[in-house]
């Protein structure tokens, strides 16, 4: 069940006669990352002539609608003409501006084909049904615009905070909407994106509410991205829309639900990218035949099945080819060379995960007689250690020739029963076929070529590092995500944390470890699934292609590859806290026939990075690259965001404006301090966002402060009476919290110099930036 379904079940299961729907986010969705980049839109050639250069236009836009509610304070909104009026232009240009900027919102705004059915199924049921907006467009803008002729859409009530003067941020709206449609709070609900004041609000004025989002924080990621990147990104619309077409969306926090949005909002534009990648390299090396190299293949073939059918493309064939790192390297091994034994013992022993039981197994040998050495550990990390006044590599390499024709046997068996394999399932020659692998070092698509003993016609990377390169003389690649310095080196650090992504990718099968005849036909061995990852797994690929379904009815091509780049990017470095836990419950597997499992993130790796200096440290290696720990602190940014997803933002200053983070931290402070009656300094944009989430905390505001009210000026914001500092001290106000993110120490100064003034005492005052300070001054 969708959130559609939940909507429609949850008016018929609590008997609700009215239903209101948020607008922006919730019915209407634009093709941009961020509502502001909008502004970016604008036709250029409208500034000939005049002072300001277009790339200037999009801020001196955002401080004009700033200055707009400063100078037009009296109501909770403004009007969409008061933003233009407050610009230094002529009024034609004005005008002129204002036009350009309705027509780029038509340009870009999609109407939600889904949630439109919804609402004519509850007009059906009798359901009153009617929108509210807080926003500048008018009603009339808002129907002309988005609802574009839309007659069912442009007949039903459509309040607007822009002409009735209130918002639903302070409550106020609710209450007016009530008295125009006669609407009972006990059966009325409200549907919208915005937690404060589509939920918060309305619950707090008494209705029921249900939030119109995503499992995951999609403001966050795209605060994140836009900080990386501040160019129009990927589809914000297609984005959303298939988050919300997922099964069972509405029952929150489930990491299946997680899952399949994260497949839907971030990794599906990043693999619609590759895919069409994908595609024109085929087109250009005329590849009528594409081998997914498994595990992945249980990801990559549906996928690249999906895209290709969307594209009309039949010409292509997808098949998933069972070959591993292992079962590759057995196969592979060419016995000719004089030195083919100590190459096969030197690549064993360098592999991670790969234990001295392991070696004992494929090399016919009994884990007895190394010294005290455990069967478990791993060779790697035991390269130095001394067996009986030898090293470990003279031991081994002793104990495997003694069964060398064994060796070169089972050598020739697996050749032999990987040729017969592929033979029964490819369509073509191996040489024309192309091969596709996930990442990195393109190990497996070489013993391929090693086996056939002829190139394929390409090897195909997601991403890779420079480690392709040790096969140049033999093996070409050709890399979505190349090595090196090309989009900010992605490709390294997605190499130095490969399981942030790797488990969903993988999903429940085993790794292949070998081939057997079974009566006649051969088949891949493979080790221990993982069933546990099956839901997961299933709900990340759902996610992508439903991306994908949504991309492709919307006629959207793919992402470049430097904004898929980008979207890795803030993935890797900046998860938000869902993405991270969900990797808490995903176990993984390497992938050289290890029956080594571990959780991504764990209890272990969580406590590394309890102490101030490992933080430091961690957060140095994302934003640096590095590999710190690598192999014992798998993702050490999804490691960090699930105690608090904004330790690397914070550490990169990306959290410097952003308003909403502050109100967070203010009420999460307030909170944690017990404060339930405050004054609040600050009667400007940033008081207006924080009072629905006082409101919803329980917080009462004693007192409204502004320096303006000490000028003389007597004037309300969202219904409270603006006094001055003096007054406020005066009447007893003793807990203050600032509300602004500009001229705080400012703000400070001029509190206790009234209170001095006053003699007053235990003055207490939090402001956003006192995150480390605490209260200031607390108890003077």
């Amino acid at each position: 069940m969708n959130i559609y379904r939940h909507i429609l079940q949850r008016v018929t299961g609590r008997q609700i006669k009215t239903v209101t729907f948020d607008i922006f986010d919730t019915l209407i969705f634009r093709h941009v990352s961020d509502p502001l980049q909008v502004f970016s839109l604008i036709d250029s050639s409208i500034f000939a002539g005049h002072r300001v250069p277009a790339p200037d236009y999009p801020s001196l836009r955002v401080h004009a609608e700033a200055l707009a509610r400063q100078l037009y304070n009296e109501r909770e909104d403004i009007q969409f003409e008061q933003i233009f009026s407050a610009m230094p232009f002529s009024p034609a240009l004005r005008s002129a501006l204002a036009l350009a900027e309705c027509e780029a919102e038509t340009q870009i705004s999609v109407v939600n084909t889904a949630l439109v059915d919804v609402i004519r199924q509850l007009k059906e049921q009798g359901i009153q049904v009617a929108f509210i907006s807080d926003m500048y467009f008018s009603a009339a803008q808002i129907r002309e615009i988005f609802f574009r002729g839309n007659e069912d859409l442009c007949q039903l009530p459509l309040f607007v905070s822009s002409e009735t003067g209130v918002t639903k941020q302070s409550g106020k709206m609710f209450l007016h909407v009530k008295e125009v449609l006669k609407a009972s709070p006990e059966s009325w609900l409200h549907v919208g994106d915005n937690k404060a004041s589509d939920v918060d609000a309305a619950l707090a004025a008494g209705l029921d509410a249900l939030h119109f989002s995503p499992a995951i924080d999609v403001h966050f990621i795209t605060r994140m991205e836009m900080a990386l990147s501040p160019e129009p990104g990927v589809s914000g619309a297609a984005r959303t829309l298939s988050c919300l077409e997922q099964p069972a969306h509405s029952e929150k926090g489930g990491a299946e639900y997680i899952a399949r949005d994260l497949g839907s909002f971030v990794w599906g534009p990043v693999m619609q990218a590759f895919a069409g990648w994908l595609r024109a390299q085929c087109e250009v090396a005329n590849i009528r035949h594409i081998l997914c190299v498994m595990r992945e293949g249980a990801f990559f073939t549906p996928l690249l099945r999906k895209y290709f059918a969307l594209q009309g493309e039949d010409c292509i064939t997808v098949e998933s080819l069972y070959v591993s790192r292992l079962s590759a390297f057995w196969a592979g091994i060419n016995t000719e060379k004089a030195d083919w034994l100590e190459q096969a013992v030197d690549t064993l022993i360098h592999y991670n995960g790969y234990t001295l039981q392991n070696f004992a197994d494929d090399f016919y040998l009994s884990s007895d007689g190394f010294g005290s050495l455990s069967p478990s550990v791993c060779l790697r990390s035991a390269g130095n250690m001394m067996v009986d006044g030898r090293t470990l590599r003279q031991v081994l390499l002793e104990k495997a020739h003694k069964n060398s024709a064994r060796i070169q046997q089972k050598v020739a068996t697996q050749k032999s029963l990987f040729l017969r394999y592929t033979r029964d399932i490819l369509r073509a020659d191996f040489g024309d076929c192309a091969v596709v692998d996930f990442g990195d070092g393109g190990t497996i698509q070489h013993s391929l070529e090693s086996i056939f003993g002829s190139p394929a016609k390409a090897n195909f990377l997601f991403f890779a590092t420079n480690r392709i390169y040790r096969f140049l003389n033999h093996t070409i690649y050709s890399v979505f995500l190349p090595p090196g310095g090309l989009y900010d080196r992605i490709a390294d650090r997605l190499a130095r944390s490969p399981e942030c992504i790797e488990a969903l990718l993988l999903g429940s099968e085993g790794s292949t470890l070998s081939y057997v005849d079974d009566d006649g036909k051969v088949r891949p061995v493979t080790g221990r699934a993982l069933p546990e990852n099956s839901a997961f797994c299933d709900a990340f690929l759902e996610g992508c292609l439903t991306y994908m379904d949504m991309a492709h009815k919307m006629e959207l091509p793919p992402p470049p590859t430097s904004q898929a780049a980008m979207l890795v990017k803030r993935y890797l470095m900046m998860p938000c806290e869902e993405e991270a836990t969900l990797f808490a419950q995903l176990k993984h597997q390497d992938n050289f026939g290890s029956e080594n499992e571990f959780y991504v993130i764990d209890e272990e790796q969580k406590t590394k990075l309890k102490t101030d200096s490992a933080r430091q440290q961690a957060v140095a290696l994302v934003t640096s690259g590095g590999a710190w720990q690598k192999g014992e602190l798998h993702w050490p940014a999804g490691v960090l965001a699930t105690e608090d997803k904004n330790t690397v933002p914070r550490f990169m200053g990306l959290l410097k404006n952003d308003r909403q983070q502050a109100i967070n931290f203010l009420i999460n402070r307030m909170a944690s301090l017990g404060w339930q009656n405050i004054g609040v300094y600050g009667a400007g944009e940033f008081f207006v966002a924080l009072a629905p989430s006082l409101r919803a905390a329980g917080i009462a505001v004693s007192h409204l402060i502004d320096r303006k009210a000490g000028l003389g000026k007597h004037y309300q914001v969202a219904g409270y009476t603006v006094v001055s500092a003096g007054a406020a001290l005066e009447q007893g106000c003793r807990r203050i919290v600032i509300a602004s993110q500009a001229f705080q120490q400012e703000i400070k100064d001029t509190i206790m110099l009234e209170a001095q003034k006053q003699e007053c005492c235990g003055i207490e005052i939090i402001a956003p930036d006192d995150e480390q300070a605490g209260i200031f001054p607390a108890g003077v």
